[in-house]
């Protein structure tokens, strides 16, 4: 809407204008149908690009078959236009010469013996300002109902065509404020584009609506320069930026539709070849750019652009043709689609180079291919809509079942906590009730002449206290950990003492070879550093021979962490599964006889864990290696 208004205004403006010279006229007079004349043109090209009007006058001129030139060699061409004047034409006439995109022009005529030339093009902004949007503008002078013949020099670089159009100045009032609202519309509906992909792009956040909203800001952008829109009101002062800026939005504009095409087709999974010449052709953009800043810009690329135009439609039908994914319904829409551009495309560029006016047909692979692209995209991002609605559904009813069996875990965890309490209080104060016991009846027979043999059965008792003792404990640290109930509280500690002063080394001293540097501190949790090593000790002391040799080393490591290697020799064949040898309540089938729960190793692992640590295990030949590194 702001669009249309603004250019209302302008052509509010132009009326304003151009209007002078027919305000005098009679109500009769101007409701008179007037006859448009209608010029008769013919062309010559100056290939020396050296010639004045006098020199090209006499000069013989060909038909003028709507193109300005069929090569591409940078030429000079000269258009010989013969006007007749009716009699009663009662304003004067305005020559307009399309497209906006000609660099420069001159009009010649002969007033009075000598030639009279007017400046034009996309080099002269200012003199445009009385002009319809698109078009340059020339005022023919009074010729008195006679014939008067005209010479307009063409000098341009993007331009292959040309239109003209003699018009009274009040119907060209009147054209040029329909051309202004067809320009709005088409604003209009690209502004209109450009916010619904972006609304989208923040909805779905999809690679393909970004594009899309990138193809329609290259288009609007395109769109106002090539119709001199943007030059008028920005770079007036600085036309000779037109030709470079126009390019450059042209190739962006190629490069955005293009990766358009490469995304839609990238989802069907379409063949390697289309991906290949989409890929040429950007890179092919991507240097004619580069090439603009040196201005080395030639026709043969701005050639090669508008083939590439008009044939991109039928290569993009085929590759949809090709394409392994998309359904055969879906197919024929997209490659009629498609064939449908590219005929109104060809049309379109048919239609400019025989009419001298816009049409509507010329809107379609502008705006309406646009909106049909627009409306494909919907259909497209509906169906990626309510797959994603159904997604999100079957995502929450999992997230609602992994809630409720996390409840139920925790309910169940909590219950089994509570249980392990309550069992180790109520085992624990027997156990401890027996020992006492064990202790008096201790004290009572060693008097006794059975003295020794109580003492084996008291030992065997008391071994089986501590044995079940241990058990509870073990089981409570691990549910401790599963709790998440552990607080760490560091303090420094001197490793190879506190290893020296555990009971299982105070008690067998001779079976223990302890190596390490005194010096060597950490700064840990004294329980859980204590707990982790009497695990390996005990698990060395139980699981190898009564008479081997159970080696301890400390050392420090050069990144900061302390290494601690506990060893012991197994029996042949006896080794442990290294690939379960962590888990829960594993027990090799040589180890039932011995005292155990399946959980010590598990313990340790998950404290080196809580202590930023870790625990490795290796065997060589018949002695395995527990080596805990935790850092300093």
């Amino acid at each position: 809407m702001l669009s249309l208004l603004w250019l209302t205004q302008r052509s509010a403006f132009a009326q304003t204008q151009l209007q002078g010279a027919s305000q005098q006229q009679s109500q009769a007079t101007a409701s008179l149908a007037q006859k448009v004349p209608r010029p008769e043109l013919s062309l010559y090209v100056d290939t020396t690009r050296r010639m004045d009007v006098q020199d090209v006058s006499r000069q013989v001129f060909t038909p003028f078959k709507l193109l300005l030139n069929r090569g591409v060699e940078p030429t000079i061409r000269w258009l010989k236009i013969n006007v007749q004047v009716p009699v009663e034409q009662p304003s004067p006439l305005v020559l307009a010469v399309g497209p906006y995109f000609l660099s420069e022009l001159e009009l010649y005529y002969e007033e009075q013996g000598r030639w009279v030339r007017q400046l034009s093009g996309a080099k002269h902004p200012a003199l445009q300002s009385s002009c319809s949007l698109g078009h340059h503008c020339f005022r023919l002078p009074d010729s008195g109902g006679s014939q008067r013949v005209y010479f307009l020099r063409i000098d341009t670089l993007n331009g292959f065509y040309v239109s003209t159009q003699v018009l009274p100045s009040d119907s060209f009032v009147d054209d040029a404020i329909s051309k202004s609202l067809l320009y709005g519309v088409q604003i209009g509906i690209l502004l209109m584009l450009i916010g619904w992909s972006a609304i989208f792009l923040i909805r779905f956040r999809t690679l393909l609506v970004g594009l899309f909203c990138l193809t329609q800001i290259s288009a609007l952008f395109l769109y106002c320069f090539s119709n001199g829109i943007t030059l008028r009101e920005f770079i007036s002062q600085s036309p000779e930026l037109y030709a470079p800026i126009l390019t450059t939005a042209f190739c962006l504009r190629l490069v955005f539709a293009t990766c358009l095409c490469l995304e839609l087709l990238r989802r069907w999974q379409t063949r390697p070849w289309f991906h290949y010449y989409c890929v040429l052709w950007i890179t092919f953009w991507f240097v004619q750019i580069g090439l603009i800043f040196f201005d080395q810009v030639h026709p043969y690329m701005l050639l090669l652009n508008w083939l590439f135009l008009f044939t991109i439609p039928f290569f993009f039908a085929l590759a949809i043709y090709q394409s392994q994914q998309s359904t055969r319904q879906l197919r024929k829409y997209w490659i009629t689609g498609a064939l449908s551009v590219g005929v109104l495309m060809c049309a379109d560029a048919v239609l400019l180079m025989t009419d001298s006016g816009i049409s509507i047909l010329t809107l379609i692979p502008g705006t309406g291919v646009s909106m049909l692209v627009a409306l494909a995209l919907y259909l497209m991002l509906l169906g990626f809509s309510k797959v994603q609605q159904e997604q999100w559904l079957q995502t929450m009813f999992e997230l609602n079942m992994l809630k409720a069996q996390t409840d139920y875990e925790q309910r169940q965890l909590k219950e089994r906590s509570t249980l392990i309490d309550m069992l180790s209080h109520e085992l624990k104060n027997p156990l401890a009730t027996i020992r006492m016991a064990l202790g008096s009846l201790k004290s009572i027979f060693s008097k006794s002449e059975h003295a020794t043999e109580f003492g084996e059965r008291f030992t065997s008792i008391t071994q089986s206290i501590d044995n079940m003792t241990q058990v509870i404990d073990r089981v409570g640290q691990v549910d401790a950990i599963d709790q998440k109930n552990f607080v760490v509280r560091y303090e420094k500690c001197a490793v190879l003492e506190t290893i020296e002063n555990l009971p299982l080394i105070a008690a067998q001293p001779d079976r223990f070879n302890i190596l390490g540097l005194r010096e060597v501190n950490i700064q840990i949790d004294r329980l859980l550093f204590v707990t982790i090593i009497n695990n390996l000790i005990d698990n060395a002391v139980k699981y190898s021979p009564a008479t081997t040799l159970i080696e301890v080393s400390v050392s420090a490591l050069p990144n900061d962490k302390l290494l601690c290697i506990v060893s012991n020799e197994v029996e042949r064949d006896h080794a442990p599964d290294p690939n379960a040898l962590f888990t829960r309540y594993y027990r090799s089938i040589y180890s039932h006889d011995k005292p155990g729960t399946g959980l010590g190793l598990v313990l340790i692992k998950s404290l080196c864990e809580i202590l930023k640590g870790s625990v490795s295990y290796r065997l060589e030949y018949n002695r395995v290696f527990f080596s805990v590194e935790l850092p300093l």
